[in-house]
């Protein structure tokens, strides 16, 4: 008998452990409020907050304005773009045919798309949705200023990003592709001979009564739609984000909506009457590495767990819109933020929604029985920048400089980047205070040495943890800068434009060479080195002056820690 209650005991435990739902008392709702109060100014782009449990909007809310021009306020109603959220409407899209019978996502995408160059390798349609592809993302190639502002059919853009060799063997590593989801609606569009927007009308908006919700368009107005902004520049004014051309976001990023209209679809996927039970947890499952490691990221979602809940999420970014959609299913529980603002960080908004609700604090500094750092000082690679692999953007390396002063404080500094103060969080572990979800954990072998710092996430995100090796405890020092007169640097001066349009301005001011930024008004000083060559000290990026045979400057190149940036000089006809 005592055996039997210890049995029913634990069972009630574990079932009071496992099913509690969270929470959201009125005391989180104001901290809530507070938070987004002092994030978004009322005089400023601001942003809609959504949380919502079991369906119905616990805290929806907007801050700041909506159209700065005409002094509009923005309300819960406004649409934006989602940016790559629209993702996860490109990977049911495929798993409403799968279920029709009419496809498999272990489906060869030549299957499909026969033309198609995989070089030789099996893709399957797993891989482009789960960025295990190896095919290059077309937005971070070169040449992408010719699709972003023209209109582009299908076949040029898949063209476009065809001709770059796959990063690495399908299946054996992870970098986001917008490619594979530009390939993923044409798929729809092949099997089922309509426009992917008609697809998504008839199955998916319409059956959803998602009313307000449409691809972006560059030649309608859509009633409704928030203004844009660049963000805030170092002079205070704020820049309006320039004009694009919305159709090369195509399957990866094309969709503008409102926050009842994404609860709408958050809603339908735990109702199989429109996509059965079994699919979405296919959506939802991660793909796992041939090395057996977890990609954390399933077919237009990133896939992780913390507190032993599941985490489905995404982010979006499109122009000067912002956003960030997460699940936690466990506790009917999504999180929307939506932004009409490029320099809002739409990740950490929710992040700092999460540790609200959850009651998980962020990393703290430490400031007492602090560990010696100076071990740590060296170069260490860095294969990846943000989601992507670093080969994505070109072929030169980067690498992360770890500095530790006379007085033990640390700084990181990647390749062409400013410096970051990393403060301690515990032993081994720093963070930078500009995102205290985000952590830097020093890596050991058996004798204590440092092998390397790993990228951990104290609310999981996208991707494996990059490990960043270890490659030299000696720091080289930077070429000593020399001093040329103004006969010496006039040469020099001028307006020069990248391949994107944007323009600086090359001067002299009190003897000194400048590189004036002409849409934001910023001056950066360039030290001369030698010959053609200056450096910024700020960050040790290096500006490279061309010349053709007669000595005359015709442009300028430098690399900007991703790729080779390419700038001509202009005439100025005025």
């Amino acid at each position: 008998m005592t055996r039997f209650l210890v049995f029913v005991f634990a069972i009630c435990l574990n079932t009071l452990l496992v099913a509690q739902p969270l929470a959201i008392s009125p005391e989180k709702i104001k901290s809530l409020d507070s938070l987004f109060r002092q994030s978004f100014p009322s005089s400023d782009p601001g942003a809609i907050i959504l949380v919502a449990q079991g369906g119905r909007p616990v805290f929806k809310k907007a801050y700041g304005m909506a159209n700065l021009e005409n002094n509009v306020l923005l309300n819960t109603d406004h649409k934006m773009g989602i940016g790559s959220i629209s993702k996860q409407f490109a990977a049911i899209s495929i798993l409403l045919l799968q279920q029709d019978g009419k496809l498999n996502i272990k489906d060869d995408i030549r299957k499909y798309l026969p033309s198609y160059n995989t070089y030789g390798k099996t893709i399957t349609i797993e891989n482009i949705l789960s960025h295990t592809s190896g095919i290059p993302s077309y937005t971070e190639m070169n040449g992408f200023d010719t699709i972003v502002n023209n209109p582009i059919s299908n076949y040029r853009l898949v063209k476009f990003f065809e001709k770059q060799p796959l990063l690495f063997e399908p299946g054996t590593n992870w970098s986001y592709s917008n490619s594979g989801y530009v390939l993923a609606a044409l798929i729809v569009e092949k099997i089922t001979g309509k426009p992917f927007n008609d697809f998504l009308q008839q199955r998916i908006f319409k059956p959803l009564l998602m009313t307000e919700t449409s691809l972006g368009s560059s030649e309608f107005i859509l009633p409704g739609k928030s203004g844009e902004y660049s963000g805030p520049t170092p002079k205070g004014r704020i820049k309006m984000e320039t004009q694009y051309n919305w159709y090369w976001a195509y399957g990866a990023g094309q969709i503008i909506s409102t926050a009842d209209d994404m609860l709408k679809w958050d809603e339908a996927l735990y109702h199989p009457g429109f996509l059965r039970s079994d699919l979405v947890s296919l959506a939802h499952k991660s793909f796992i590495l041939k090395n057996g490691e977890d990609a954390h990221y399933g077919t237009g979602w990133a896939i992780s767990t913390f507190k032993t809940k599941s985490m489905v999420q995404h982010g979006g970014s499109i122009g000067g819109y912002r956003a960030q959609g997460m699940r936690i299913p466990e506790d009917h529980l999504y999180i929307l933020i939506l932004s009409n603002s490029a320099a809002t960080n739409a990740g950490l908004a929710a992040n700092k929604t999460l540790s609200i609700l959850y009651e998980m604090p962020s990393l703290k500094e430490i400031r007492e029985n602090v560990q010696s750092w100076k071990d740590i000082e060296g170069i260490y690679n860095s294969p990846n920048s943000g989601l992507r692999l670093q080969s994505n953007f070109g072929n030169k390396p980067a690498f992360y400089t770890i500095r530790v002063d006379s007085t033990n404080r640390v700084t990181a500094q990647r390749t062409s980047a400013a410096p970051v103060t990393l403060s301690p969080a515990g032993k081994d572990l720093l963070f930078d205070k500009t995102n205290p979800f985000n952590g830097w954990k020093i890596e050991r072998n058996a004798q204590g040495a440092v092998e390397g710092i790993r990228f951990t996430q104290h609310f999981p995100g996208y991707g494996p943890e990059r490990f960043n090796k270890k490659i030299s405890g000696i720091i080289p020092q930077n070429t000593v800068t020399g001093k040329l007169d103004s006969a010496g640097l006039v040469k020099y001066t001028g307006t020069y434009e990248t391949e994107f349009g944007e323009r600086s301005k090359i001067i002299i001011e009190k003897g000194q060479l400048f590189s004036e930024d002409l849409n934001i008004g910023i001056k950066t000083q360039l030290h001369w080195i030698s010959g053609n060559n200056f450096r910024v000290r700020e960050t040790g990026m290096e500006i490279i002056f061309d010349s053709n045979p007669k000595g005359i400057i015709t442009g300028a190149h430098f690399f900007n820690g991703f790729k080779d940036i390419m700038l001509k000089r202009v005439e100025e006809i005025y």
